[in-house]
């Protein structure tokens, strides 16, 4: 008897240290990173950048202008552009016609104290190179290819999928219109009229249109990971929004 009472109290005694030794504990480090050299290019609808709308890309219309912005905060920034050296998280540049087809390399270093207690191996270095494409199309008259065409998407909160088919063209004043079709999912077109300004756009970039129906505004957006997003949104209370997410047929 004694010696399962002996026993009895080993255990507990074996199963307490246990606990001692492995309480829960909240993980520090969840939502960091080490240190990372990666960043934006954004190309720019306007010149001046309090009105520009941004879409982050990896091509673009020539004679545009594009910010780019390390996406790590209070580093220490090189940037070899051409022949430029920069050392500041942002900057913005122009690209002109003569660069129409090229692939121009961004690079990036960054170097900043690593977080050593999360990331042992981190030596708070990183570099990376991203290419630039200037693209020899002209919006107007040779749309992109990735902005026309069937876009089986489905609409914010709701589970059964519609195809929405987006083309452009331009008008007399060479300005680019837009024909959507079946945009509020129930057969619905927006057809442009090819005699005068119509439904043009009032922002551009290669992989971001915006422009007017008769009530609505639309944000159309290819990502550069090829998910699309078409926002439909009323220019009054009183007329319907659209929210669709999905990807190109």
């Amino acid at each position: 008897m004694k010696k399962l009472i002996y026993i009895f109290f080993f255990f507990i005694a074996v199963s307490c240290k246990k606990d001692k030794i492995t309480p829960p504990t909240p993980v520090p480090c969840i939502g960091l990173q080490e240190v990372s050299a990666d960043f934006l290019m954004e190309e720019m609808t306007h010149a001046n950048e309090n009105l520009a709308k941004y879409t982050n890309t990896d091509t673009i219309f020539s004679k545009k202008n594009v910010r780019f912005t390390a996406k790590e905060e209070n580093a220490e920034y090189t940037w070899y552009i051409g022949t430029e050296v920069l050392h500041t998280r942002s900057f913005t540049r122009y690209f002109g016609a003569t660069l129409e087809g090229q692939s121009l390399p961004i690079t990036l270093v960054v170097k900043k104290a690593a977080n050593t207690s999360c990331f042992p191996m981190d030596d708070g270095y990183d570099s990376i190179v991203k290419y630039l494409s200037v693209s020899n199309r002209k919006m107007a008259i040779d749309t992109s290819f990735l902005m026309e065409g069937v876009f089986r998407v489905k609409e914010k909160n709701k589970t059964d999928s519609v195809d929405i088919t987006l083309n452009v063209k331009p008008n007399v004043q060479d300005v680019p219109l837009f024909d959507i079709y079946n945009y509020d999912g129930n057969g619905t077109n927006s057809i442009s009229p090819i005699t005068s300004l119509g439904y043009g756009y009032y922002g551009y970039n290669y992989r971001q249109y915006w422009f007017d129906l008769t009530y609505q505004r639309v944000d159309f957006h290819n990502a550069i990971d090829g998910k699309i997003t078409i926002n439909i949104v009323g220019k009054f209370i009183s007329y319907q929004s659209y929210y669709y997410t999905g990807r190109k047929l």
